[in-house]
């Protein structure tokens, strides 16, 4: 809720706070998975790069066993935005391909939804808004029938900048 309010410093530290008991419960409990893709998600937007790195590194230094698809498919798409951010873009587009393939494969449509808009925008930013739209179509439909109104108002302003970039 924080970081949706814009509260984005006070997310994160709310959310290493709870990471800090890692200790004391698993990262395969799913309250604790949610609040560390919270936590880069926060760390992304502030941004604070470092703080992003030190936590993608978290499931990255999983045992396969206890890294779940959830985790898995996160940790690329995650990883996409910070490489794009850094201007490091040759392995963006894997990244977000493998997040996207993970989420279908597992059903997370939602979080398949949001990687294919994050991955339009980046698209976009790129000069390849005709790649972008089927992306923005699949991501507009899916939230439509989610009836996720904040996801569907930030996919009409990445539409928007993709037909400025087209013109």
């Amino acid at each position: 809720m924080l970081r949706v309010q814009g509260r984005t410093d006070e997310a994160l530290a709310v959310a290493e706070r709870t990471l800090a008991t890692l200790g004391e419960l698993t990262i395969t409990d799913t309250a604790i998975k949610a609040i560390l893709v919270e936590a880069i998600e926060a760390a992304l937007a502030l941004p604070d790069l470092k703080k992003a790195e030190e936590l993608l590194a978290i499931p990255e230094s999983l045992d396969p066993g206890e890294l779940t698809p959830f985790l898995q498919a996160n940790t690329f798409r995650l990883s996409a935005r910070l490489e794009a951010t850094r201007g490091n873009h040759e392995q963006v587009e894997d990244r977000f391909r493998t997040a996207a393939s993970l989420f279908r494969e597992f059903g997370l449509v939602f979080h398949l939804a949001v990687t294919e808009l994050e991955h339009a925008e980046w698209l976009t930013a790129q000069d390849r808004a005709d790649d972008a739209e089927p992306l923005l179509d699949e991501a507009r439909r899916t939230f439509e029938q989610l009836q996720a109104t904040p996801w569907l108002d930030r996919t009409a302003l990445a539409s928007a900048a993709k037909r400025e970039a087209a013109v």
